[in-house]
């Protein structure tokens, strides 16, 4: 058998809600032992080998009861055998799967408390299994290796003792990274004692959905902060405890050990859950106050073996199951809006920004908790009576731009806020200080000032986010040309980039294309070509298009705008984009306004 890669998910996941790790396991040759039947005289076998091997291995052995019989048991042989080399050493139940089998590898999913438990005990499952269905004696050396690492990587018995007892009351627990110690609760109520004080739980809300998640995120956190709240908030673009921003890497590349849930001064947690990090690391905490689904979108098909919208959507329902005081769902997009049916939360509540929304107007009916946009105003509505309301030009964001991707959030954020009891003064006054900029907003559609020009930073995604942005364009000011630069992740459909070159074409008078660097399997000017497609549909676009070569696209960008004219700058990276502008604005002599 040999591991070809592994994941360690380090909340509930696609396969359960324990963490573990999930392994890739290939179909070598000498391997097909893993998908055969268990032989017929496999107690026999069981009963010997663990008479001849005695003490810890012996009681593993034992412990683990014949699987019934059927292609691939013995597979499932090994997942029981690694259940039951766990046991003794972790705090919750161990319960193993098979979550896929490929032409070339297979994947299976081991309940543990960290990636060291779960290789360390594989290892010892996989040299028990060999023994039993080879009839060879065991390699003694290997298995103490494993049994040594086991005990390295797990809890000494009495912390184990105070795991169990966390997780008997609902108590989230986590190992210090630097001193090993357990700690109890999150955040601000964190303690080093089950006895000192009253660890528990912080208000957390966690955000799904394939655009418009650090938006939304960002206008929580800020709803928190005006209700005197210190949240720690993890999005795409960094990390923050209340104003303070202590990391610039996205949660999830940080995820098993993200400071902002250990935090003492964070008094709440805001969470953004994409796709990717839900599905390579799980869901970072074991439950949710509030979760939101925000849209399922085609962005990501192709990725990780996710062919449909089904698959993409299964994914981002790891947030609807975990929460529990709330579930915000977009009553606009079906597959958002299917989430209920399976949530286990005591209040759904909808948005949709047409206040004649069908499912809207019946759950309202139902004395359901919703929030709609009617008569240009944002109103959050139990039943008939109205919670609060806000007109849109209140709101600094969208007095700038009125999108309706910035509504969206508005409304999402609003009935998060609701369910967690913020007041309605605090949510108003929240909205009416939210605005776009590198402070609040870092990223999205940020006006940079100090230039002899107009720049328009933005991390639009897509049709939905690049269609919003020129519907919503003021002229330019100055009365110059009005021009983009973007190009479009490599792992996006080809039918998604090409739509996003739809979504620009004609709105501008001139289009300047890229490649990433990492082109993430694409040949060298793949994706311009596709977004080209796209701008081609409208007349005469396609002669105004320039692509720009070698890696410094943003200064080569700013370089071709003229006076009085209008650049808006897509880039993935905020603070690559940043320190471009920088670059350009330093060599001419130019003092941004950011």
């Amino acid at each position: 058998m040999q591991i070809v890669g592994s994941r360690y998910l380090s909340g509930p996941n696609l396969a359960g809600d324990s963490p573990g790790l999930s392994i890739m396991i290939a179909r070598a040759e000498g391997s097909a032992w893993l998908e055969n039947a268990l032989p017929t005289d496999f107690a026999a076998r069981r009963d010997a080998l663990a008479n001849h091997l005695g003490g810890y291995a012996q009681r593993v052995l034992l412990a683990t009861g014949q699987p019934s019989s059927g292609e691939g048991e013995t597979l499932r042989l090994v997942l029981a055998l690694g259940a039951q080399v766990l046991a003794p050493v972790t705090a919750a139940s161990q319960v193993g799967r098979v979550l896929g089998a490929g032409k070339s590898r297979i994947t299976i999913f081991l309940p543990c408390e960290s990636a060291q438990q779960g290789l360390a005990a594989l290892a010892c499952a996989v040299e028990l299994a060999h023994t039993l269905l080879c009839v060879r004696a065991p390699d003694q050396k290997k298995l103490r290796g494993a049994l040594a690492e086991l005990t390295r990587a797990s809890l000494e018995p009495r912390a184990l003792a105070q795991a169990r007892e966390a997780l008997a009351r609902n108590i989230p627990w986590h190992r210090d990274t630097e001193t090993g110690a357990l700690r109890f609760g999150q955040g601000s109520r964190i303690s080093a004692s089950l006895s000192e004080g009253d660890p528990g739980r912080v208000p957390t809300v966690g955000i799904t959905g394939s655009v418009g998640k650090t938006t939304t995120a960002q206008v929580v956190a800020h709803v928190l902060r005006a209700a005197g709240l210190t949240p720690g908030l993890g999005s795409t673009c960094g990390m923050w405890i209340g104003e303070e921003q202590v990391s610039d890497s996205e949660f999830y590349q940080q995820v098993n050990g993200a400071k902002i849930l250990h935090d003492p001064r964070a008094d709440a947690l805001v969470l953004e859950m994409p796709r990717g990090g839900l599905f390579t690391a799980g869901a970072a905490v074991d439950q949710l106050d509030v979760g939101v689904v925000l849209n399922v979108l085609p962005n990501h098909l192709g990725a990780n073996g996710f062919n449909t919208l089904d698959d993409i959507a299964r994914t981002k329902a790891i947030v609807p199951r975990i929460a529990r005081k709330g579930l915000v769902l977009n009553a606009e997009d079906p597959a958002a809006l299917a989430m209920r049916g399976a949530s286990r939360a005591e209040q759904i509540a909808l948005f949709a920004l047409d206040a004649a929304n069908v499912d809207v107007v019946r759950h309202a009916g139902d004395g359901g908790l919703c929030a709609v946009r009617e008569d240009e105003r944002l109103c959050v509505r139990l039943g008939d009576r109205e919670l609060y309301s806000l007109a849109q030009t209140s709101i600094p964001a969208m007095r700038a731009m009125p999108l309706d991707t910035f509504a969206a959030s508005a409304l999402a954020a609003s009935l998060s806020a609701t369910i967690l009891g913020i007041a309605p003064d605090a949510i108003d006054e929240a909205l009416r200080t939210f605005e776009s900029d590198f402070r609040q907003n870092p990223g999205r559609n940020n006006r940079v000032g100090g230039l002899p020009f107009e720049l328009i930073l933005t991390m639009s995604d897509g049709p939905p986010g690049f269609g919003d942005l020129v519907r919503n364009l003021p002229q330019v000011h100055g009365g110059g040309p009005s021009m983009v630069c973007l190009t479009a992740a490599g792992d996006r459909p080809d039918e998604w980039i090409v739509a996003t070159g739809e979504a620009i074409a004609g709105h501008f008078d001139r289009y300047l294309l890229f490649d990433w660097p990492d082109r993430r399997g694409r040949e060298p000017l793949e994706v311009p070509d596709l977004l080209m497609q796209g701008i081609g549909t409208a007349p005469g676009a396609s002669d105004r298009v320039t692509i720009l070569d070698g890696e410094d696209h943003v200064e080569k960008a700013l370089s071709l705008v003229p006076p009085n004219g209008r650049l808006v700058l897509s880039y993935a990276s905020t603070g690559g984009a940043i320190d471009a502008i920088r670059r350009f604005a330093n060599r001419h002599g130019y003092r941004l306004e950011l």
